[in-house]
């Protein structure tokens, strides 16, 4: 058991035991909070639990905390415990505890970082899909990075997680590009031909269409092939990139398949036996009016008899939950989706789906900044910058921890000049060094042939030593926050404060020494840098980035 839930434990207990010798009133409703202090003086953890009691049992904080002191059971992993102004429990945690700590992590491997927060539940992660209508850009690079992270952070904490691109093939959107495919088309075969006015007008569509043209040999008779091949050779660009930028599906989700067959139909019928579907205009409307939005939805376009957007997201879903059966499905949408919220969580409700077993993560704009000036994209009009694009200018690395290093309901500006600074002020840059000069550490002693394999960890002990000892057991912890709060920039502020540790470590303790007194420490800081190496190479890995080994 982590001493935080230890500490937990042990407050519970001291209350119950406190309540039932009569030293404070019997109390129905409380919660114990442990948190981690500042300021290393007030302990490893603290609760504030005498103040939260206080007024209820109309006591002192500081009398409160007297009896639960006096109260608590003595644990071996607890060194002291005090009381602070104006009205927290201090909890010191012995360094013993730590050395422990360092020897699990060496000898459950990964095992010592998971948790059981998901308990095996089926879970759906839905991220990027992006309509197939050209190279992904700049702007959906974000909740594809935080989504990939998500999925690893998810999978250590015991869910069955299942990473979904749905497909837009079959809407409004793909529409357009593929009648602004077919006019290129025809303006390329036919030098004399009269172009309309098209939506995607940029220089992708151009090029594609002229690359199609000569590989597949198209002509005036077989010109309406171009749309499929379009498909499916932009898709296979958008899985090139994603592979690029590290991030990979388990299902990629055709929306043309909702509506083969009578599946869509069938929905629709069963919505409409419920009163939930009514006929007006020509169209056929959902009663969003009845399950909590503020008016009604079309479902059924009255021009062509074909769905809205509205209507391929309500059958979606129901092969989300009620085909797939899903226990909670996360999706990862843009900004631009905010009002399209409540209408996914009324066709939860008309479905009798709880609203729990939805979460949706809306990412908040990016700017782009270079040189000071904020750069604006658009694909229709060929104002483009491209994922592949960025990754050439600033690398995989930059971009993954930059997009994961904020929380995704705040917006955040990418300096794509700080992300190609090889300094400690590019904090990527300096996450990776720590790592690196581990490596080279770790190489010095092996070509110096010291073994350090079983080497006394207590022998770490100067405040440095500790501090960064401190800061790894915490990754665990790092890890559930993350799965709780579905957000992926703990884990980066932990790789940074780790790095900063480790730099101040090296700094102030010479890990190899060349006095023959200084053996045995020497063998146990080597241990702390192998530890070290390994929990910063493994948070590396949660973010979806590489390990240099020199940098």
């Amino acid at each position: 058991m982590k001493i935080k839930k230890i500490i937990s434990r042990l407050l519970v207990e001291s209350i119950t035991k406190s309540q039932s010798l009569g030293h404070i009133p019997r109390l129905d409703n409380f919660d114990v909070i442990i948190d981690r202090p500042k300021i290393s003086d007030h302990g490893d953890f603290s609760t504030n639990i005498p103040l939260v009691l206080s007024k209820a049992c109309k006591m002192s904080p500081k009398i409160i905390s007297e009896i639960l002191i006096k109260n608590i059971n003595s644990n071996h992993s607890i060194d002291k415990i005090e009381f602070a102004h104006p009205g927290f429990i201090n909890f010191f945690i012995t360094k013993n505890y730590f050395y422990q700590e360092l020897e699990k992590i060496q000898n459950d491997g990964l095992d010592y970082f998971r948790n059981n927060y998901g308990q095996k539940q089926k879970i759906q992660l839905e991220f990027v899909s992006v309509n197939p209508t050209g190279p992904l850009h700049v702007g959906h690079a974000r909740g594809a990075v935080i989504g990939s992270s998500l999925y690893n952070i998810l999978k250590l904490s015991n869910y069955n997680v299942e990473r979904e691109y749905y497909i837009n093939d079959a809407g409004n959107q793909m529409r357009l590009f593929n009648d602004s495919l077919i006019e290129r088309a025809r303006e390329t075969l036919d030098e004399n031909y009269q172009a309309k006015e098209i939506s995607y007008a940029g220089e992708y569509v151009t090029e594609l269409v002229k690359k199609i043209i000569i590989k597949y040999e198209i002509n005036n008779k077989n010109i309406e092939k171009i749309t499929s091949i379009a498909l499916s050779t932009t898709i296979s660009a958008i899985k090139d990139t994603l592979e690029k930028l590290n991030v990979k599906f388990d299902s990629w989700f055709n929306e043309s398949t909702l509506l083969e067959s009578d599946f869509f139909q069938k929905i629709v019928e069963k919505l409409t036996s419920e009163d939930l579907v009514y006929f007006q205009d020509g169209a056929k409307w959902f009663k969003g009016s009845n399950l909590g939005l503020d008016e009604d939805i079309v479902l059924i376009r009255s021009e062509d008899g074909g769905p809205t957007y509205f209507g391929t997201d309500l059958a979606y879903h129901y092969n989300k939950f009620l085909v797939r059966k899903f226990d909670k499905v996360i999706n990862i949408w843009g900004a631009d989706h905010h009002s399209h919220v409540a209408r996914i969580y009324s066709i939860l409700r008309a479905f009798k789906i709880d609203d729990n077993k939805l979460e949706v993560i809306l990412n908040q704009i990016v700017n782009f900044k270079n040189d000071g000036d904020t750069l604006k994209f658009s694909k229709r009009n060929n104002v483009l910058v491209t994922i592949d694009e960025l990754i050439e200018e600033v690398g995989v690395d930059a971009c993954r921890f930059i997009f994961l290093s904020r929380s995704p309901d705040t917006q955040m500006d990418f300096d794509l000049k700080l992300a190609k600074v090889q300094s400690s002020e590019n904090p990527v840059y300096y996450v990776q060094y720590a790592y690196a000069r581990m490596c080279s550490i770790k190489k010095t002693a092996e070509n110096k042939k010291i073994d350090f394999s079983n080497s006394d960890l207590s022998l770490l002990i100067h405040d440095d030593e500790i501090n960064l000892i401190k800061k790894i057991v915490q990754l665990p912890e790092v890890i559930l926050k993350c799965c709780q709060l579905r957000q992926t920039h703990h884990i980066t502020n932990f790789s940074i404060e780790f790095a900063k540790l480790l730099q101040k470590f090296y700094e102030s303790c010479r890990v190899i020494s060349e006095n023959e007194e200084d053996k045995d420490l020497t063998a146990s800081r080597l241990r702390l840098v192998e530890i070290s190496r390994y929990v910063l190479g493994y948070t590396l890995d949660i973010m979806g980035m590489s390990k240099p080994d020199k940098m």
